[in-house]
């Protein structure tokens, strides 16, 4: 029974650093203690990496493992790229996905993990609305971190988890080489493919760049925009990555990432 027990919690503890997991470190005990030393942040915690279940053909899902009947199909494509979903939970046999939506629609639904191939990714990308910054950690590591144009106070980027659902071409020079396609919806942002779809990108300037400047800058709809030089580190990034955009991420990090996201850029 106690092997039994403790191949259970194995598990579980495998699927929570599988998904990628953000750990809050509270103060409490010595062991809490030593992990917040150890990771040298006062409050979190990034995973060095997350599952992405790539979709191998359209899929059931379920509201969870045990429902009797799927409530939706999850597609093998979006836009025509490969359902590339992060994975935010995992029981024997089943993953728990996010998924393109658009609310009220259901975010997330719970696959069979045999109808998709399960990779990793060691890249996170947080994008803080207070510092107007997008970081990049791979590996959990902070690797850049550099000035955002962001939604305006009216037309704002909707803050939550979110993902890297495809990268797409640009309609013009002006957005850059490329442009990131995210699950992240906002009824503001200009759906420039006309596709009915107001899906957040991350883009290129488009024009603000003295804007943007070197601090950042409240200046969009409701998507995100870097410096052309900047958008280009992005393009290792594959699609399924995390995205989380927050408020008020400087607290959580260490002096030297601080440092880094007054100087990087």
């Amino acid at each position: 029974m106690r092997l039994r027990i403790a191949a259970v919690l194995g598990a579980v503890l495998l699927a929570l650093a599988g998904a990628g997991v953000w750990l809050w470190v509270v103060a409490g005990s010595q062991h809490q203690t030593e992990a917040a030393a150890h990771h040298r942040r006062s409050r979190l915690s990034i995973a060095p990496w997350s599952l992405i279940a790539t979709v191998n053909e359209p899929t059931p899902g379920y509201v969870s493992p045990h429902a009797r009947a799927p409530f939706m199909t999850v597609p093998s494509t979006w836009a025509d790229a490969p359902s590339s979903l992060p994975v935010i939970a995992a029981l024997p046999g089943w993953v728990e996905v996010r998924l393109v939506a658009r609310p009220p629609a259901p975010g997330t639904a719970w696959i069979p993990s045999a109808s998709a191939s399960i990779t990793r990714t060691p890249y996170r990308i947080v994008v803080d609305l207070t510092l107007t910054r997008l970081l990049l950690f791979r590996h959990s590591q902070l690797k850049m971190c550099v000035p955002a144009g962001v939604g305006a106070a009216v037309t704002s980027t909707p803050v939550g988890h979110y993902f890297v659902a495809l990268f797409a071409q640009p309609p013009t020079p002006e957005y850059g080489s490329f442009v990131i396609v995210t699950s992240a919806f906002a009824d503001t942002v200009t759906d420039w493919q006309q596709a009915g779809d107001p899906v957040v990108t991350i883009e290129g300037p488009l024009n603000s760049e003295a804007a943007i400047g070197r601090s950042g800058a409240r200046v969009t709809t409701g998507s995100v925009r870097l410096l052309g030089r900047d958008l280009d580190r992005l393009r290792v990034v594959p699609s399924g990555s995390p995205i989380d955009v927050v408020n008020a991420l400087r607290a959580a990090l260490t002096p030297h990432e601080r440092k880094t996201c007054t100087e990087d850029g």
